[in-house]
């Protein structure tokens, strides 16, 4: 065993609050994770790569070689890397506001910024793929921690059935079981490939949001036509927690806030939630919604997707 493999093992073992880099197996480096050592030790279940702060360091100084300043990527190695290896598009001053938030100062936040915008152009994901498996280690679960019922259905109608079972989590995001406050012996049902919970679609009338879309991707996306939803996720959400927290979660969790949010941007939010006694349904909630207190979202379907019908240009 390597000394940054022990290093990993011992911050795991510990329940650190550290960062670290996370690459789910069987996805591409360009899909990574951050999560702390302390939420990782709640997973259930979970296979992957794991890179600590020192890891990331190495791997991020070798693709930087003599370009950009060291002493600014020292200072965020993990969210740099993060960054880095993003297939989603990524405008500088999205970088560079993250990078501030998580400490940097503005000069050096929009230096790095900048550097890894330019280095991602020419990242190369083959070599990027060999220097993770240098520097990573891989983590299984033990025998205690495979004992969960794990369901993930692609078709709504066998999602649905499952989801009737009263001792069934549901979970839109692969880690939003990090959150649960379910009992350890319940069965999990993971909604992530169903293709309703992962629409992203706008056109000029509406915005569709599937409920397994990470905060990260919607803060990426939608800043444009969602900006008081934006600045309510990032005064809600940490900066790791944002990498793998689902629309889904964050819409249950905290569903009068994140209505509220999103209903100073559009002028409806409707939830969209499946039958099979009447297929897709939506339940709609207006800007004078706050006047009904204590409106909660329809549980007899399954919720899938918000469909937001944006502000009408006629006036």
């Amino acid at each position: 065993m390597g000394t940054n493999e022990r290093q990993i093992i011992e911050k795991l073992n510990t329940v650190s609050e550290e960062m670290l880099l996370l690459i789910p197996e069987a996805s591409p480096v360009s899909n990574p994770l951050l999560i702390t050592g302390h939420s990782f030790h709640k997973l259930e279940s979970f296979t992957g790569k794991i890179l600590d702060r020192s890891a990331a360091l190495q791997l991020m100084d070798t693709v930087v070689g003599a370009q950009g300043n060291k002493t600014s990527l020292a200072q965020a190695p993990l969210l740099a890397l993060f960054f880095y290896l993003q297939q989603q598009s990524l405008s500088m001053a999205f970088m560079e506001t993250w990078f501030v938030e998580s400490g940097l100062s503005g000069h050096a936040a929009t230096e790095l910024a900048g550097s890894i915008y330019w280095l991602r152009l020419e990242r190369d994901d083959e070599t990027m793929e060999s220097l993770i498996n240098h520097h990573a280690i891989i983590s299984t679960p033990g025998a205690d921690q495979q004992t969960q019922s794990i369901a993930a259905p692609a078709e709504v109608s066998e999602a649905f059935a499952l989801a009737a079972n009263n001792d069934t989590i549901i979970l839109y995001g692969l880690f939003d079981v990090i959150h649960s406050k379910g009992k350890p012996s319940a069965s999990l049902l993971k909604l992530e490939l169903l293709n309703e919970t992962n629409f992203l679609v706008e056109d000029e009338a509406h915005l569709l949001l599937g409920f397994s879309l990470p905060v990260f991707t919607l803060m990426a996306v939608t800043a444009g036509p969602l900006p008081s939803f934006t600045k309510w996720l990032k005064t809600h959400t940490e900066i790791a927690a944002r990498t793998y927290q689902s629309l889904g979660f964050i819409t249950e969790y905290f569903f009068n806030e994140s209505i509220a949010a999103l209903s100073r941007d559009v002028d409806q939010v409707n939830l969209v939630s499946y039958h099979p006694a009447t297929g897709f349904t939506q339940q709609t909630f207006t800007k004078d919604w706050k006047k009904h207190s204590g409106a909660q979202p329809d549980y007899s379907g399954l919720p899938l997707f918000l469909l937001l019908n944006k502000h009408s240009l006629t006036g």
